[in-house]
């Protein structure tokens, strides 16, 4: 899988390894947090027209999958996934299919960053975060 920030020359391993340190499992813990605003997200774009609601139902099903995977503990962030974001796009592709890479619409990747950082920080959302997680993420 190609980074979304690479460009035309390889980053030596170490040097990623250390810039990335324990950021998959930094961000695994902020995945409830993705999901939450990615089901805003899709009913948004429901109303909207851009999903159909047949794929709003697969996507909430595959979303569903996931979380419930993450507070299992069997989901994992992969190293070249970088972050939950691209994490999650990559499961829902892989469940959904192409319908899933609508949920980019109208969504910029600082939004992303900003909506989970907003509900991390948010005392009415704080069950997200543990409702389904294991104690020892």
């Amino acid at each position: 899988m190609t980074k979304m920030w690479s460009k035309d020359r390889q980053i030596d391993p170490l040097v990623e390894r250390y810039t990335t340190g324990d950021d998959p499992e930094v961000d695994l813990r902020l995945m409830n947090y993705e999901i939450a605003a990615t089901r805003a997200h899709c009913a948004m774009l429901v109303e909207m027209g851009i999903l159909s609601k047949g794929e709003l139902e697969s996507i909430e099903h595959a979303l569903d999958e996931l979380e419930y995977a993450v507070g299992k503990g069997s989901f994992k962030i992969q190293p070249d996934e970088e972050d939950c974001h691209s994490a999650l796009e990559n499961f829902l592709v892989g469940k959904v299919g192409e319908a899933a890479l609508k949920i980019h619409i109208f969504r910029s990747r600082n939004e992303q960053v900003l909506s989970i950082c907003l509900l991390y920080t948010s005392p009415s959302s704080r069950d997200l975060s543990t409702s389904r997680m294991p104690s020892s993420a």
